[in-house]
């Protein structure tokens, strides 16, 4: 027999067969004497099959769906299903995987036809990539700028407004990490001119995020600290009920609010609002509770308790180590020495 059973598995009311290759030559084999045409019809006959199969949940088989759909020359469906295991590896915290699969779909826009619909999609594709390198290469990174500067310029020619907000925090910050605050400064100011005519609490939240880091870095943390405080009366005010996502932005929030008391004199509240913040980071987002707990070690650093600054720093190194957080990795050696 050319092929062997692999089990058995239910998908909603159906059954699914698994069958491999007995050796992977003969499979290597049998696809070289199909032609090109047969290939692309068997591929994405292949791909549409496993659509019906899986239904609502092809999110399991993002990567299969890619493959097939792209060798079959179906560009829309190969993106959209590389877009998907790229958001995936990022929930996951596997940044450089994640990198790898929103960089394969990048190329492929250039197949599609030219418009809106495929401005939105590199938008989309273009800022989770800055997200992916900026974790897994670190913030200062070119490739990080180039991701978010084409975000930015998609976003103010499709006059997606919060959009544009949004990404001009990211630049912020990227100019910041390559000590370019002057380049910094200016991406602040544009946002608080964007944010003036308009009287959405979210968007207001989000320049005073961006003071906040202008403030911290210039030394203004009395400043920092009212900006900051800004952005938990959001959270608590117009968002009690928290998604997943909100719950990660509050516990950054938190975390900011601990560092810009500790230069203040408040320590023993910073250190209860770091804590507040870390229980907050749900267990999966693997990178925020790291980089929560090396801010914890820096703020009991400044209160000389070196025993707890020797135990969080170890534990976030660990998870550097396990996850492939470099930059995460170098702030945490950096307080452990």
């Amino acid at each position: 027999r050319l092929v062997e059973s692999e089990g058995v598995e239910r998908l909603g009311d159906q059954r699914l067969t698994r069958y491999r290759f007995r050796h992977s030559l003969i499979q290597v084999y049998l696809y070289e004497q199909l032609d090109e045409v047969q290939r692309v019809y068997l591929h994405e006959d292949v791909a549409r099959a496993l659509e019906r199969l899986y239904r609502e949940e092809t999110e399991r088989i993002p990567l299969q769906l890619a493959h097939h759909y792209q060798i079959a020359g179906v560009t829309d469906k190969a993106v959209h299903y590389l877009l998907q295991a790229g958001k995936q590896a990022i929930h996951l915290s596997i940044f450089d995987e994640a990198g790898h699969h929103l960089s394969q779909a990048l190329p492929l826009l250039s197949d599609l036809p030219a418009g809106e619909a495929r401005d939105r999609q590199e938008l989309t594709i273009q800022t989770y990539l800055g997200q992916a390198w900026t974790a897994s290469k670190g913030a200062a990174v070119p490739e990080v700028g180039t991701a978010y500067s084409r975000a930015l310029a998609l976003a103010r020619q499709l006059g997606e407004h919060r959009k544009t907000v949004e990404l001009l925090f990211a630049l912020t910050q990227y100019a910041h990490m390559r000590s370019d605050l002057t380049v910094a400064r200016a991406y602040g100011e544009e946002a608080l001119r964007l944010i003036e005519r308009d009287q959405d609490p979210e968007l207001r939240m989000q320049v005073n995020n961006i003071l906040h880091n202008i403030a911290s870095w210039e030394g203004r943390h009395r400043d920092a600290l009212a900006c900051n405080e800004q952005v938990i009366v959001f959270y608590r005010t117009h968002r009690p009920n928290l998604s997943p996502d909100d719950a990660i932005n509050l516990a950054y929030a938190l975390l900011k609010q601990g560092m810009s008391l500790a230069p203040c004199g408040y320590l023993d509240q910073a250190i209860s609002v770091a804590q507040e913040g870390l229980a907050l980071m749900p267990s999966h987002n693997h990178l925020g509770r790291t980089v929560c707990t090396i801010y914890s070690a820096m703020i009991h650093s400044l209160r000389r308790e070196w025993r707890a600054v020797i135990d969080l720093t170890t534990e976030a190194i660990e998870a550097c180590h396990k996850f492939d957080f470099a930059q995460a990795r170098t702030l945490g050696e950096t307080y452990q020495g």
